[in-house]
């Protein structure tokens, strides 16, 4: 238990398999052989070629190829007297973005927003987060700060002007969990933690955090049902 373990540098480890003396074994099957073999993606009629779309010529699992190109589901006759609906914008996904863009289109411009969500809007990880933020706005914090922690956190290889804007608009649209109607209990903000790869704690995250107004019928509805709330 005294002996303390001795090892190598990476440099003579690196030396020593380029000049190492051991063969491979040639026995080996061919790669398709293998896979053929042994990897279930591999097996006869496991894979089918996409025959039409964006994606034709592509192989995928023959359930998923057999749902891409059935018909629908909904007949013609079925969509006949339905309602045209001529939005100005179309948000794509229902979470804090989809909906903060989607509240800020409907309130300072006028206009006319659908929103495509695949679950309901209160499921978003927006909301499920409990309201989690990074933004440098801690007193020991700095825009250049929160830049350099995650050009580092990116092993320095992500598009720089993205992660600049990115750190600004958090710390200049901090405050807008109040403009779109969030609510936070007496006991406010928990304090700003510190993560992986950063340097300073600005993962502002609420202690006791509400849903949106955007949801609250929702939950009174189902408080009034005597069933629980979110």
């Amino acid at each position: 238990m005294g002996n303390k373990i001795q090892g190598i540098d990476y440099e003579t480890a690196l030396a020593n398999l380029r000049t190492s003396s051991l063969e491979l074994r040639g026995d080996l099957p061919e790669k398709n052989e293998l896979l053929s073999r042994f990897h279930p993606d591999y097996q006869a009629n496991a894979r089918v070629k996409l025959p039409i779309g964006p994606n034709a010529g592509d192989y995928c699992h023959p359930d998923l190829a057999k749902l891409l190109i059935s018909r629908p589901l909904i007949d013609d006759y079925d969509l006949s007297g339905a309602e045209h609906l001529k939005p100005t914008y179309w948000s794509s996904g229902g979470g804090g973005a989809g909906a903060a863009a989607a509240l800020s289109a409907t309130d300072e411009a006028g206009a006319r927003v659908i929103m495509a969500n695949k679950l309901r809007i209160g499921d978003s990880n927006t909301v499920m987060a409990e309201g989690g933020i990074q933004a440098a706005v801690g007193a020991e914090d700095s825009l250049q700060q929160h830049f350099d922690d995650t050009v580092k956190g990116g092993h320095n290889v992500g598009k720089k002007r993205i992660g600049g804007a990115n750190g600004y608009r958090r710390a200049v649209r901090h405050p807008l969990a109040d403009r779109f109607g969030y609510d936070l209990r007496p006991y406010q903000w928990r304090g700003q933690q510190r993560y992986v790869e950063q340097t300073r704690g600005r993962y502002d995250r609420a202690a006791y955090f509400e849903l949106p107004r955007l949801y609250r019928p929702r939950n009174d509805a189902r408080a009034a049902r005597g069933g629980r709330t979110r």
